[in-house]
């Protein structure tokens, strides 16, 4: 059990396929085969200025190639191209539709590259143990927490494209 989560970032880097899936129904088959990796879901107690700076860090190559683009759940937000990757890009934040509060606290669902602070994500400064929740050391595997979500909601459709982040100033 990941625990409950606010919101989730996973990297796109984290995503393979190297393919076009077809319009219509995805058997469990390829969804899994889109998660190479052996990546692992941790959950982190971050503040609102935390996970902003996340965000931050996720949109930092755009508009070129951006690896670490991220795929939300809970999270919706806004990304400014124009301005400086170390500034203000991410604005507008809402987290299960309401605005981010820089100073509140959420409970977010991150792969361990995130948690292990790896990559450009060093910059986050370790996770205090008092604020993770599933450690990355002890967090399941991406693919067991997707094919449990499939198996106890018979994967449902999605009927609607979210918009979740919104990228502006190109």
């Amino acid at each position: 059990e990941c625990g409950a989560a606010d919101c989730a970032v996973v990297c796109g880097a984290a995503f393979r396929g190297n393919r076009v899936i077809p319009e219509g129904d995805i058997p469990l088959r390829v969804l899994l085969e889109w998660f190479p990796s052996e990546a692992s879901v941790c959950v982190e107690r971050m503040t609102g200025l935390a996970l902003q700076q996340l965000l931050q860090l996720c949109v930092r190559g755009l508009p070129g190639e951006c690896p670490t683009f991220p795929q939300c759940s809970g999270l919706e937000f806004t990304v400014d191209v124009s301005k400086p990757w170390d500034g203000d890009r991410v604005g507008s934040v809402l987290v299960q539709g309401i605005p981010l509060a820089l100073d509140g606290e959420y409970s977010v669902a991150v792969t361990d590259f995130i948690g292990a602070r790896r990559g450009p994500f060093h910059r986050l400064g370790p996770v205090e143990p008092s604020r993770s929740v599933v450690a990355p050391q002890f967090a399941p595997q991406l693919l067991a927490v997707l094919r449990k979500f499939c198996s106890d909601n018979l994967c449902p459709q999605l009927t609607a494209t979210l918009g979740r982040v919104h990228v502006v100033g190109l």
